[in-house]
């Protein structure tokens, strides 16, 4: 999951030992950060560009944003706009770097490498384990499916039937967060404890209930249900004649939703599904990257 959301970022401390001066900004090369931004584990097809561009951010040790460093985005596969495997690009006043990248064919995950070169010889870099990554789809086809209001309200109606008590006004439940009104998953673990919502003994073992969970185990829950049970459902729902292999080609089901967050903001995500039983009653499960 694209959780622009849910994205990796990874920091690496930069030991540097003298100041240099670019268009005529200072830079303070002692000790530089920089981090991936966003733009990290995105998915497309073969050849495919990213839909958000690759950003690194540059700060000091306080975290002050950097102008005016430049960064190296090197291709280890694809290109970048123009057909150029390298490219520089200079830090902005927020310290961000960022450029948009084109998949090779390949049907394989594929990197990209932030760097940035000073005057001094010396090579700053994100470690391997930290590269941008793309997950390029395998399948033969792609079907995209962006969640609608009609979407939202199949799992309402879902969860209405088995509990209304877990419902508000028709259009909002909150076992799996759906919202026909608002048009998106709803995150608020809040939400959870206010309207009763039953943990099961292998999501809660202890017992302690939403309030007492940490955040992050709280959303994984939440998380989990909506990408194993709710999308599903949908995908049931607008894809009932869906077959395992059609016309001797594998579909890919691009499923792309909104959310609200913990932090009251919205964010996107992106999930990948496969039809492992074909219909009637056709089954779908999500390609894990």
């Amino acid at each position: 999951m694209k959780k622009s959301s849910i994205l990796t970022s990874a920091l690496i401390i930069l030991h540097l030992f003298s100041c240099s001066e670019k268009d005529g900004i200072q830079i303070d090369e002692d000790r530089l950060n920089i981090e991936i931004y966003s733009g990290n584990s995105q998915i497309t097809r073969p050849s495919g560009w990213l839909g958000e561009p690759l950003v690194v951010k540059v700060t000091d040790t306080d975290d002050i944003p950097q102008v005016g460093v430049p960064v190296v985005f090197h291709a280890l596969d694809g290109i970048f706009n123009g057909g150029f495997l390298r490219d520089t690009i200079t830090s902005d006043t927020l310290g961000l770097a960022s450029i948009y990248w084109q998949v090779s064919e390949e049907k394989k995950p594929q990197y990209v490498q932030a760097l940035s070169y000073l005057h001094d010889g010396k090579t700053v870099e994100l470690e391997p384990s930290t590269q941008f990554k793309a997950n390029v789809i395998t399948s033969d086809s792609i079907v995209v499916h962006y969640l609608q209001y009609f979407d939202f309200q199949i799992v309402v109606d879902q969860v209405y039937s088995l509990n209304p008590g877990y419902t508000e006004f028709g259009t909002n439940e909150f076992y799996y967060g759906a919202s026909s009104y608002y048009y998106n998953f709803d995150l608020r673990i809040s939400k959870r404890a206010e309207f009763n919502i039953p943990l099961l003994p292998n999501e809660d073992p202890n017992g302690v209930g939403w309030l007492e969970l940490s955040a992050d185990d709280a959303t994984q829950i939440i998380d989990n249900r909506i990408k194993n049970e709710a999308i599903k459902l949908v995908l049931k729902a607008n894809f009932p004649n869906a077959l395992k292999i059609t016309d001797g080609k594998t579909i890919a089901y691009w499923i792309y939703f909104d959310v609200f967050t913990n932090e009251d903001s919205g964010d996107t995500y992106q999930l990948v599904y496969e039809c492992t039983k074909s219909a009637p009653n056709p089954e779908f499960e999500l390609i894990e990257f």
